[in-house]
């Protein structure tokens, strides 16, 4: 718990200012930790290298949006939404993790993390633009259901947890602690909607989507594990494995969280 509350500081800190830089070199951080952690699962020799440069990649874009500002909205969503989709697909296709140096699948692979994160720094930017000072924009139609649903996931699941969701994947996982999940989940949604001045359905919406797609992406990031026969993506979080092991779930509902403030008109989406 001291690590979890630990590590949530600078993101609170980071995601609550207007300015680029702090969010961009944080995502920046997370985006080497997590495809250092990716890669070493593929035995992808070089992997402490490949983050580290990925990660300059993804501070270097949160610091230019620009570009991004230049194309609609929508064909970032397009593109953002396809990029994660090849990444996922050339992780699951593959029989074995043993991949090598060098191969299509493992570049690919990355794109499941970078692309979400991609995405985490368009909702930073559309809720920071005429922010000054502190502020709760969009990146917390993200945050907030994200870690309320896992913590009540944890929390129910320990106590009243009796049916397995996944026992092949997550022996851990149960329905009781997954129904929790999305109640949480769906009530932060509509608790930062409130706090940054959106309508609750928006608010709701979001949070549900976290809720069902942080599911499914903490259950894909359980599968690479197994398949590569660990139990911990990392070590650099004690207590809670890697990076890849907090993040998981937000890998899968960053696009879904755009999406949703997109279609309802969020102005700079």
């Amino acid at each position: 718990m001291l690590t979890a509350f630990a590590a949530g500081i600078p993101v609170l800190a980071a995601a609550s200012r207007p300015e680029a830089w702090p969010f961009a070199v944080l995502l920046g951080l997370v985006a080497a930790a997590a495809c250092w952690e990716l890669f070493s699962l593929l035995r992808v020799p070089g992997a402490p290298i490949a983050g580290a440069c990925l990660g300059a990649l993804t501070t270097a874009a949160g610091l230019s949006p620009e570009g991004a500002r230049s194309l609609p909205a929508a064909t970032w969503l397009a593109l953002g939404v396809a990029a994660q989709t090849v990444g996922v697909l050339a992780l699951s296709g593959r029989r074995g993790l043993r991949m090598g140096p060098g191969t299509p699948e493992a570049a690919l692979g990355g794109l499941w993390i970078l692309s979400p994160l991609s995405a985490a720094l368009l909702l930073h930017a559309a809720g920071a633009r005429e922010a000054e000072g502190w502020h709760f924009g969009p990146i917390w139609m993200l945050l907030l259901p994200v870690w309320l649903g896992d913590s009540a996931a944890m929390l129910v699941g320990r106590r009243w947890g009796r049916r397995r969701m996944a026992p092949t994947l997550s022996p851990g996982k149960t329905w009781e602690g997954a129904s929790a999940n999305l109640v949480a989940a769906t009530l932060g949604g509509v608790a930062a909607a409130a706090c940054a001045g959106l309508p609750t359905a928006v608010g709701a919406l979001c949070g549900l989507g976290c809720g069902v797609f942080g599911q499914a992406g903490d259950l894909f990031e359980s599968w690479i594990k197994r398949r590569a026969n660990v139990k911990d993506s990392g070590f650099l979080l004690p207590g809670h494995g890697g990076v890849l092991d907090r993040i998981d779930a937000l890998l899968f509902s960053a696009w879904p969280v755009a999406f949703v403030l997109w279609a309802w008109g969020l102005p700079g989406l």
